[in-house]
């Protein structure tokens, strides 16, 4: 009996099929393409706008190395070679884009800390007096503004209103909030309007406490510690 034989394939030529110790080293160059590859993933999607350029074009080269010496060997198996590698890089890409929509879908419920583009005017209060705290940083579509402020007690020797006092916040970029009761630490959120931008300007008002014997000289000074728009 005449043992079968492989169809050759088109244009001449005879199927190869890797042996088992061939099938071994395809797959340990498949490992190692796949561990590389996967830390130039996690540095352009970790790290900052630098590291991802970096990483993108090491990941550019090191791709157009290997498919451009496959292409170049005459050798038979560099198309094993060449296959083993494309599909390190199809697993690579793949597992960098699900774990980039999971940063970013995570990304985007986080506070944004805007305490540097913020900044707080007249911001010793009095019965009669108007702070202002003007956020210049673009809310985009955030919902809310949560500041927090350290207060104290403003005139020396007078009278102390800190815990008979609140405050209101008002502006055409917030929904209208008050009384909130002052602390020594407040912290309040403050709801955004819709379509807010490029910045967020807030008044911050007074409340004595009719509790007050001596309102008229009740004043208060406010230091902003921190400002986060959340969406």
């Amino acid at each position: 009996m005449i043992a079968p034989t492989e169809r050759a394939p088109e244009g001449g030529g005879e199927t190869r099929t890797p042996d088992p110790r061939e099938k071994r080293f395809l797959g340990q160059q498949f490992t190692l393409h796949l561990v590389a590859m996967l830390v130039l993933v996690a540095v352009a999607v970790w790290g900052g706008t630098a590291a991802a350029v970096t990483a993108a074009t090491l990941f550019i080269a090191y791709a157009s190395t290997m498919t451009g010496r496959a292409a170049k060997s005459e050798r038979p198996e560099a198309a094993q070679h060449l296959r083993a590698f494309l599909g390190a890089m199809f697993v690579a890409l793949l597992v960098g884009a699900v774990i980039w929509g999971i940063r970013s879908w995570a990304l985007a419920g986080q506070p944004v800390d805007v305490t540097s583009g913020a900044k707080l005017t007249d911001a010793t209060l009095d019965a009669d007096g108007t702070a202002r705290l003007t956020v210049k940083t673009d809310p985009g579509d955030s919902a809310e503004l949560r500041v927090t402020f350290a207060a104290r007690d403003g005139v020396a020797g007078g009278s102390p209103c800190l815990a008979l006092s609140s405050l209101r916040f008002q502006g055409a970029d917030i929904d209208a909030k008050g009384p909130v009761d002052l602390e020594r630490t407040l912290t309040t959120t403050l709801g955004l309007v819709d379509d807010t931008g490029p910045e967020v300007t807030v008044d911050i008002q007074l409340a004595d406490s009719a509790d007050s014997s001596d309102s008229n000289d009740c004043r208060v000074s406010l230091t902003l510690e921190k400002a986060e728009y959340r969406r």
